[in-house]
């Protein structure tokens, strides 16, 4: 039966902003105080990412409230999303860590996951713990959810798109973004960079993010969730090229919650979207895993499982196979 949000539990809620310098800072804040009140966001600035984690949590885990909502400031909240997941939060199992709807994004060209996280604050002081040291993988946020997650306290991903991400943004934002992408998502930017080029034409954001994408791939060190990697010189040097000028700052009124929405529902995304989703759901993990030679999924078993149980794992797959000829057998 379909529960009806209680009132009162909005009053168990706080948002946390995280930015870094976001153009869209005061329309993101604005879109989340039309909900929630302007008393109950906070804003962590902190960098890098790491250290941003951690003091997202600490600032929850001394407000006290039974829900946190964190929110990337390069994130435009649709209506009626918080109210949502709130009504979910009333139905999970109480071991439920965090749950998160997905996002429209901007450079991907359709929905995502991702976005905004609701976290159940009692949680929060073993996430802590679980948060890596700063350099060591890059995306720390994800990292700890996961690390959550196999202790016992799992999360919850949703269909509904509570938003907007990466629209509006600085033209210096578009371009990490961009050069994040041909690190994280390098078998898919194929499909984005020909969607960039047919855009580019009419929106500048794309321009930008070809040149982003494109020193990605050149780049061979290691990427980070820091945005200070990122040469503001060289970045002017690149709009210059481009004969562009940076963006003004955004009015904190440049969207209307309903012009969200409507954005939301009234978008299709492009043809390299259905493209790249048909090609990540066709590449499944088993896929993958077959065409490794026995050697490389024993190597693969051990650092997932340990030679104990990588040991164990071999030996029943053995005589499963085993099995499977014999039955073939008696059945012929």
């Amino acid at each position: 039966m379909d529960k009806k949000i209680d009132k009162n539990l909005i009053n168990d809620i706080i948002v946390i902003i995280r930015e870094a310098n976001e153009r869209t800072l005061p329309l993101c804040r604005e879109l989340i105080a039309s909900v929630v009140g302007s008393d109950k966001i906070f804003v962590v600035s902190e960098i890098p990412f790491t250290k941003a984690l951690k003091k997202t949590y600490e600032v929850a885990i001394k407000k006290g409230f039974p829900w946190t909502l964190v929110v990337d400031a390069d994130v435009l909240i649709k209506m009626g999303a918080i109210e949502y997941l709130l009504r979910v939060a009333q139905c999970v199992d109480s071991n439920v860590f965090e749950i998160q709807g997905r996002v429209l994004d901007k450079l991907i060209g359709g929905a995502r996951d991702g976005g905004y996280h609701l976290y159940r604050t009692a949680y929060l002081p073993e996430a802590i713990r679980k948060i890596p040291h700063d350099k060591a993988v890059a995306q720390p946020e994800n990292y700890t959810i996961l690390e959550m997650r196999s202790q016992g306290y799992p999360f919850l991903k949703i269909d509904m798109v509570v938003g907007l991400h990466d629209y509006e943004q600085y033209f210096h934002d578009v371009y990490r973004k961009a050069f994040f992408h041909a690190h994280k998502h390098s078998s898919d930017l194929f499909y984005w960079e020909s969607m960039w080029r047919n855009l580019s034409h009419f929106d500048d954001d794309f321009k930008v993010a070809l040149e982003g994408a494109k020193d990605g791939k050149e780049y061979r060190g290691k990427v980070l969730s820091d945005v200070r990697q990122f040469n503001p010189v060289k970045l002017n040097k690149i709009l210059n090229d481009l004969s562009l000028r940076e963006k003004t700052g955004l009015p904190s009124n440049f969207w209307s919650p309903q012009e969200v929405a409507n954005f939301v529902a009234n978008y299709f995304p492009s043809s390299e979207y259905w493209a790249w989703r048909s090609m990540s759901r066709n590449t499944s993990k088993n896929q993958i895993e077959k065409r490794l030679n026995p050697w490389e999924k024993m190597h693969a078993e051990i650092k997932k499982r340990g030679i104990r149980k990588a040991s164990l794992w071999a030996v029943g797959s053995v005589l499963a196979r085993s099995g499977m000829v014999l039955r073939n057998w008696s059945e012929d």
